[in-house]
C-alpha cells in the first residue's frame, strides 16, 4: 500500500513537471521580432510563431476579420488575420499601437490563381473587399498593387511574375502575413 501511495506521489509530480515544461517550451517559441525584421525577413518566419507590435492602420470594414499595420519608415503595411476563436478586430484598434502574437503564412500568386479570379469574375463570384470594386486599398497597398479594378490588378500581378520570372526564374510572387492567435491594444 505505501508503494502504492508513492508510486502515485511520483507519478503526479512528474506529470506536474512535464506539464510546466510544456508551457515553459510553448513560451520559448515564440519569437519576439520588430515588424521591420518580420517584412524583410519574413520567409525564415514561415510556420513558427511570433510576437511584434506596430501601428495600426486600417481594420477590414467589411469582416473585421483582418488589420494592417503600417511598416515603419516604408509606405507598405502587413496584414494580420484573425480567426473564428479570436473574432473580429475592433474597428478602435485603427490608429494605435497593437502587439500581435500568431503564426506567419506565405501565400503565393501565380498562373492558377489568376485564372480562378477570372473565372470568379466571369461567374460573378469574385469577392469584394473595400467600398467599390477596385479593392481595399491597405490590402492593395500590403501587396504593392497599382490597379484600379480587377482586370488591372491582374494585369499587373502577371506583368510582376514576368518581371521574377526573368530576374529569380520563379513564376509566382509570394507575400506573407500573420494569423493572430492574440493581440493587445497598447496604450
Amino acid at each position: 500500500m505505501i508503494m502504492k501511495k508513492v508510486l502515485c506521489i511520483c507519478m503526479l509530480a512528474m506529470g506536474c513537471i512535464i506539464n510546466t515544461q510544456a508551457q515553459t517550451n510553448s513560451q520559448d517559441s515564440i519569437m519576439n521580432i520588430s515588424l521591420d525584421s518580420l517584412q524583410k525577413n519574413a520567409e525564415k518566419f514561415v510556420g513558427k510563431t511570433v510576437s511584434f507590435s506596430g501601428k495600426t492602420m486600417h481594420v477590414c470594414s467589411r469582416s473585421g476579420m483582418k488589420l494592417f499595420l503600417q511598416i515603419p519608415g516604408q509606405k507598405g503595411s502587413f496584414q494580420v488575420n484573425s480567426t473564428k476563436k479570436l473574432g473580429k478586430f475592433p474597428r478602435t484598434c485603427n490608429n494605435r499601437d497593437i502587439e500581435i502574437v500568431g503564426v506567419v503564412h506565405k501565400s503565393r500568386i501565380d498562373e492558377d490563381f489568376l485564372k480562378r479570379w477570372e473565372q470568379n469574375i466571369q461567374n460573378k463570384t469574385e469577392e469584394q473587399h473595400g467600398d467599390e470594386k477596385s479593392g481595399c486599398e491597405a490590402e492593395k497597398e500590403a501587396k504593392q498593387e497599382t490597379g484600379d479594378s480587377s482586370s488591372k490588378r491582374i494585369a499587373d500581378f502577371r506583368k510582376r511574375i514576368a518581371e521574377r520570372r526573368k530576374q529569380e526564374e520563379k513564376n509566382y510572387l509570394s507575400f506573407y502575413n500573420v494569423t493572430a492567435t492574440s493581440y493587445k491594444v497598447l496604450k
